[in-house]
């Protein structure tokens, strides 16, 4: 995330879009002033963008041969099947996609209940592509959820947005949707007295740095 941030700020490129413009220029009134006026700065950041949400990271596999086989142009086209495929179900359940990142594909919604069902969504109409076409398309799915940084329609930063993107990117497999332990307590609080999805919890990481997350279906 930090890393990402330098880069866009000292590309020197005139193609900001109007919300990281903003953003940049927070930033750069916070590193001209004073160390006592900072933390109105953050303030200020924080208020302007901050929202708690639910955020969905996708990673696709199962296109490996294919790739090889058809070469970066079959890779391409299989990205761009995917985008389609999940444009619809992702308007449909009042999701927003914020960006696609090469296979992999950023969205948030104000609910964790309205994430999980697009999720689940999603996968079904990946396999139900995979039977009409021959396909052999699989997506991983991480989901995260608090306080996010919503920099418009251009990016979204924040530890919801990191622990989506481990579970999504790194430990799920193919047709998996793994959540964050925010996630399914947020899932818990708006589910109420209603049927929850079955999860499994498990762990990950080292001793002193033990990760919870859920296996959900």
């Amino acid at each position: 995330m930090t890393f990402t941030l330098l880069c866009l700020l000292l590309s020197a490129t005139p193609n900001l879009g109007p919300s990281m413009k903003k953003l940049s220029g927070f930033l750069d009134e916070k590193l001209e002033a004073k160390p006592e006026a900072q933390a109105g700065i953050d303030e200020k950041i924080k208020k302007t963008f901050e929202k708690s949400l639910a955020v969905m990271v996708t990673d696709m596999s199962g296109f490996t041969e294919p790739t090889k086989k058809r070469g970066i142009l079959g890779f391409l086209t299989e990205i761009r099947r995917l985008q389609r495929l999940a444009e619809p179900v992702i308007l449909k359940n009042g999701g927003h996609w914020i960006k696609a990142d090469a296979d992999d594909l950023f969205v948030v919604h104000p609910q964790a209940t309205g994430m999980f069902t697009l999720a689940k969504q999603l996968l079904d109409e990946v396999a139900t592509s995979n039977k009409s076409t021959g396909g052999s398309m699989g997506l991983s799915i991480g989901l995260g959820y608090g306080p996010t940084l919503q920099i418009g329609d251009e990016d979204i930063w924040g530890d919801s947005v990191n622990t989506s993107a481990k579970l999504g990117e790194d430990t799920a497999k193919a047709n998996e949707i793994l959540v964050s332990e925010q996630f399914y307590e947020q899932l818990k609080l708006e589910k109420k007295n209603t049927t929850m999805p079955t999860c499994e919890r498990f762990e990950t990481g080292t001793r002193d740095t033990k990760f919870p997350f859920y296996r959900c279906q």
